[in-house]
């Protein structure tokens, strides 16, 4: 073997460990003269099999593979999945991309980040393979802002004292490629306002020229350990669409704190050329720390430990740091990053589906790897962690102990099925073995599973959020299967003091057998609005049609009751001075699925309790905003009302034209006793309260009389002429956040008539605003990473629909293409919904 092929070999190996090598890096990893290192590399270039970077200094690096640029970020398909998303979203944004403002605090990865999307940008082809990457870190030049600007924008000749000949800058030097800006908040105001022209219009002017505008095609991706909105000016922060934040190292999921930790101690071991050991105990304590700076302070702590321990190992020993159950490094390291090529019947893309059809899966998933595995001894390559299953098995008595806390009995059986399922989801959520279609409305519906599911992590894993949240949604959905809840009120015990709460709703859980009491427990000095704050905090997150208990330790009742009644949309029931009897008899109550109305007829006086019981929807004074193209519409008319009326007097309440009709079926008298009226795009029948259509007002059928009272004199005018302004074109595509109104007008347009000329019909003004303002918000929202992906089979069984997704499928084809997306079932169905409308 040659020395080229000698030094390619080498470059293999150290460019897994860093990203890129410059002359100066090869000269001195190989001993070579430098001018024999460069000649080689350029051959190696030259050959395809190095990119040789146009950057300062010259960098080089090993070919992208397709789809692989951001895979070497740990957590890509983890905790930062989202904003990898956002990142390519901004990349491949035609012509140019689309500037990217990376925040997080100091070592969380932000220039790793930047570098990446360079990478991918190239691998993408939205740039050319020798695209320049150019850095320049902000806080270097903070206080002087003349030669930050001179550095970024260039000079001429004279424009200050030693200024002897025209010089560019970095801008210049970036052409073609990307410029990164780091701790860009060191920028001055005047420097910001350049940086945003640049942003708008390509150009800039250097340092002290007046003469014409130089053009500039520089992509911009700019990074700060501070708070944005406080930190940037607010004209360039507008002009920045992807907000990307990267969380720090405590808010990482176990798994990828593990690979980051194991990743760093790889590199040393390869750098020191030796074997490595290290103690579990060490592990635990990496995975449990708080360092300021976050990855890149644990990843000099890890060097400083392996000096150590490299300084004190004798010759041809292991190094050995930690004590405990030591692993094997280079054998860890290979578990994380093997790939698994072994065909396998186990795991499948089952597409988005239902939270209880996602239990089903989940439990059929386990229950042959459980027989392969625990019964027959047969480890699936697919789950490759087999040790570190062993390592969580023995945690099997801490986890029973857990979950008999909360009054759920189960068997070692399902204890080990349980365990299963977690190291799989912990361990492999690239797999997206189960998909569920809106895990934020199951953690509505089901969250004592959700709850639950993040107990079992917190014992297994040492966190609550080891795992992202589909995962967390199919382990709650696996439990909701495999586990029994019998009651499905929602109930709380409020108390004060350390742990006080939690250890009576657990005592009472336990004796009941049964998940009824959920605990908050507050701080001795916490006053009553404070806990008031929390329990709507609560309801706000979860559904409570079926009804609210609260036991509370002190406090005015008729306070709490005031300010809670409003926020519960089933019945609620507040007992203060609880005690161990009374939520023992509360709990076997609602454990035998009793109704509240029932637990407001317990005689409380052996109790020595008092109450207060309401029934009801929003019990404010309320105005429901509907609409079928999306509550984002409906959102932006209570943006409008909320300008003109007083809130104090009426609350203004978007819902979901489907959730609507949901509650148009069930006790309206109760539920809409305090609604003034409904204001609604969209037909409604048989409503108790007052109808006012969007479109009479539009086209001057119908008013916001009705409303009068809640308006100061001649607002209600301004009001009704800013909404019937939304139902424009003009009026519409001014609430577009960064989308081009005159081009997206004629790309929905020409949709819209594809529509027409399909089903042979004329969309009137209205419904054509309307479905301009719903289409052109979906492709924002879907370029930002927002579109709905759910599909409601209900629609999807309808016998036109699959007729209209084909075809909208021709329709569709120009917008995809030119933004680089694909528009998702749920938002079809969206669209059909209107459509139907006109049929």
């Amino acid at each position: 073997m040659n020395s080229v092929e000698n030094l390619y070999k080498l470059l293999l190996e150290h460019l897994q460990l860093v990203e890129v090598v410059t002359t100066q890096d090869v000269e001195q990893l190989t001993g070579m003269k430098r001018s024999v290192t460069s000649l080689y590399l350029n051959q190696l270039a030259d050959q395809g099999r190095l990119v040789k970077t146009n950057t300062r200094p010259v960098n080089f690096r090993l070919p992208s593979k397709k789809g692989n640029s951001f895979r070497t970020f740990i957590g890509y398909d983890g905790s930062v999945k989202n904003q990898i998303e956002q990142c390519k979203s901004a990349v491949t944004y035609p012509p140019h991309g689309l500037p990217i403002l990376i925040h997080g605090s100091s070592g969380v990865g932000k220039s790793y980040l930047a570098k990446l999307i360079h990478q991918y940008a190239i691998e993408k082809k939205v740039v050319t393979e020798d695209a320049p990457f150019v850095v320049l870190n902000c806080a270097d030049y903070a206080n002087n802002k003349e030669l930050l600007s001179s550095l970024l924008f260039g000079y001429v000749k004279g424009a200050f004292s030693g200024a002897e000949k025209d010089t560019h800058g970095l801008i210049n030097e970036a052409e073609g490629g990307y410029l990164f800006l780091d701790e860009v908040h060191n920028l001055s105001a005047e420097n910001q306002e350049k940086l945003f022209l640049l942003i708008d219009e390509k150009k800039y002017r250097p340092m002290g020229s007046n003469a014409e505008w130089q053009q500039a095609n520089v992509r911009l991706i700019m990074a700060t350990t501070e708070d944005p909105e406080s930190s940037l000016l607010v004209t360039l922060k507008r002009r920045i669409p992807f907000d990307v934040f990267l969380p720090d190292f405590s808010q990482r999921s176990f798994s990828e704190k593990e690979k980051l930790i194991f990743s760093f101690l790889d590199e040393e071991r390869k750098q020191l050329d030796c074997s490595l050991q290290v103690g579990e105990d060490y592990i635990i304590e990496l995975i449990q720390s708080n360092y300021r700076g976050n990855i890149g302070e644990i990843r000099n702590r890890i060097k400083a430990d392996c000096a150590k321990a490299y300084n004190k190992a004798k010759t041809d020993e292991p190094l050995v740091i930690g004590t405990g159950h030591f692993l094997s490094i280079k054998e860890k390291n290979k578990e994380f990053t093997e790939t698994f090529q072994e065909e396998e019947t186990y795991i499948g893309n089952f597409g988005f589906i239902g939270f209880e059809e996602a239990g089903q899966k989940a439990q059929n998933l386990i229950d042959e790897l459980y027989h392969s595995y625990f019964l027959n001894k047969h480890f699936s390559k697919r789950l490759s962690y087999q040790s570190d299953l062993e390592r969580y098995v023995q945690k099997k008595m801490a986890l029973q102990k857990y979950l008999t806390s909360k009054g759920v009995e189960i068997e070692e059986a399902d204890l080990n099925k349980i365990i299963l399922l977690a190291v799989l989801l912990q361990y492999d959520p690239s797999s997206e073995l189960i998909n569920i279609k809106d895990g934020s409305e199951a953690r509505y519906n089901y969250h004592k599973f959700f709850k639950l599911a993040e107990g079992v992590l917190q014992v297994l894993f040492l966190q609550n959020t080891s795992i992202n949240e589909n995962g967390l949604s199919v382990l709650a959905a696996y439990l909701n299967r495999v586990l029994e809840i019998s009651t499905k009120i929602n109930a709380l015990i409020i108390m004060h003091g350390h742990k006080n709460a939690q250890t009576l709703a657990n005592t009472v859980n336990q004796l009941v057998k049964d998940f009824v009491f959920e605990s908050f427990d507050l701080p001795m000095d916490v006053s009553a609005e404070t806990l008031i704050a929390e329990v709507n905090e609560y309801i706000k997150k979860y559904n409570t049609s079926d009804g609210l208990v609260l036991l509370v330790d002190m406090g005015s009742l008729e306070q709490m009751y005031q300010s809670i009644q409003g926020n519960v949309t089933g019945d609620l029931l507040i007992m203060n001075n609880v005690s161990t009897s009374l939520a023992l008899d509360v709990g076997l109550k609602l454990s035998q699925r009793q109704k509240i109305t029932q637990l407001e007829q317990l005689a409380l006086e052996d109790f020595a309790v008092s109450k207060q019981y309401f029934a009801g929807v929003s019990q404010k004074t309320n105005l429901l905003i509907s609409c079928i193209s999306g509550e984002g519409i409906a959102l932006k008319i209570k943006d409008i009302l909320s300008k003109y009326v007083n809130t104090d007097e009426i609350e203004l309440l978007s819902i979901d034209y489907s959730k609507l009709k949901e509650l148009l079926q069930k006790d309206q008298k109760t539920l809409f006793k305090d609604t003034v009226a409904i204001l609604t795009t969209s037909p409604v029948e048989k409503a108790v309260v007052p109808i006012i259509n969007i479109e009479g007002i539009i086209n001057g059928a119908a008013n916001l009389d009705l409303l009068a009272s809640f308006f100061q004199a001649d607002e209600l005018k301004k009001c009704t002429n800013e909404i019937i302004k939304l139902f424009t074109l003009e009026g519409a595509a001014a609430r577009l956040n960064f989308l081009n109104p005159a081009m997206v007008i004629d790309e929905v347009e020409e949709v819209i008539e594809k529509y027409e000329e399909f089903y042979q019909i004329h969309i009137d003004n209205f419904m054509r605003i309307n479905l301009f303002l719903h289409l052109s918000a979906m492709i924002e929202r879907i370029l930002t990473g927002d579109g709905i992906d759910e599909s409601d089979e209900g629609i999807t069984a309808l016998p036109l629909y699959q007729p209209f997704k084909e075809t909208s499928a021709h329709f569709f084809t120009a917008i995809e293409q030119k933004y680089k997306l694909k528009i998702p079932d749920g938002e079809l169905e969206m669209i059909f919904l209107i459509i139907q409308q006109q049929l």
